[in-house]
């Protein structure tokens, strides 16, 4: 009796383990069994994820198929030239760019449906470099704008709407939305601090609503870049063209504390202490 007892509990022992075994297997080879990782194939060449939704975990609350939204711009191809801009370039140069972009518009519609090879970021950055160069800025705008819907956490396409719609469109609240993407994308290029804080002294009417508001920027680029000279220097001349002299001195100091070397500053601050 007790071997029997002691035969059937090891044959189901064994039954157990030989089925916790298939369901270990299962659980290891099914495709989806990593939520958190992005597949290789949801990924061009660059390593950036081609749908960014895909970057989400794969928890199955979430939609990972989605196609990438058709270019619903001016034509790729198609310029709408200001002669009075490139008039001053040799037609050589500007067939030679024209070229460039029916070669764009045959790669970036290469395949059938919606995602074609709009994924490729460099190329619509290129549009619209290409059609700002002819003055087409709507054009520009638009192949700049796709390229943020498709890659939004890049930096360089909002920070190229940033300035066009800033120096060309006139779209004082697009270009900073544009520069504010941008920096919250890339918070480490300091160019951006200082075209956005550019665009406010332009486009802001005089006062401390202005003031305010540049100060912010360039002291938020110092929050992410202790110590760069270069938003340094900007709080310094901006304090300096406002009368707050004693600002002025504080950060020109800080420069040259930096750069001991820097002559101009070094002259600054002997003309401020006057």
């Amino acid at each position: 009796m007790f071997n029997l007892t002691k035969n059937l509990f090891l044959r189901g022992l064994t039954i157990f383990l030989f089925m916790a075994f298939l369901a270990t297997g299962y659980y290891l080879l099914r495709p989806d069994s990593s939520p958190d990782l992005v597949r290789k194939e949801d990924r061009d060449l660059s390593g950036d994820v081609l749908r960014p939704d895909l970057e989400k975990k794969r928890s199955g609350l979430e939609p990972v198929a989605l196609p990438l939204p058709q270019y619903q711009g001016a034509p790729i191809g198609v310029i709408n030239e200001d002669k009075s801009v490139v008039s001053i370039y040799p037609e050589e140069t500007k067939q030679k760019l024209k070229n460039e972009l029916l070669a764009f518009e045959t790669s970036l519609r290469a395949t059938s449906g919606s995602e074609a090879i709009s994924s490729n970021l460099d190329g619509w950055l290129r549009v619209g470099v290409i059609k700002k160069f002819f003055g087409d800025y709507l054009g520009a705008r638009d192949a700049w704008e796709y390229a943020s819907l498709i890659r939004p956490q890049n930096s360089t396409s909002f920070a190229n709407l940033g300035g066009l719609y800033a120096l060309y469109l006139k779209d004082y609240y697009k270009a900073e939305l544009s520069y504010k993407k941008a920096i919250e994308n890339s918070p480490g290029d300091i160019y951006l601090y200082t075209s956005l804080a550019d665009l406010y002294s332009s486009s802001e009417p005089a006062g401390e609503s202005r003031s305010n508001k540049i100060i912010k920027t360039i002291e938020s680029g110092l929050s992410s870049n202790p110590d760069n000279q270069t938003l340094l220097s900007y709080l310094a001349r901006f304090y300096k063209e406002q009368g707050n002299f004693s600002k002025a001195l504080e950060y020109y100091q800080k420069v040259l504390a930096l750069d001991p070397h820097n002559k101009a500053v070094a002259a600054e601050i002997d003309a401020l202490k006057k």
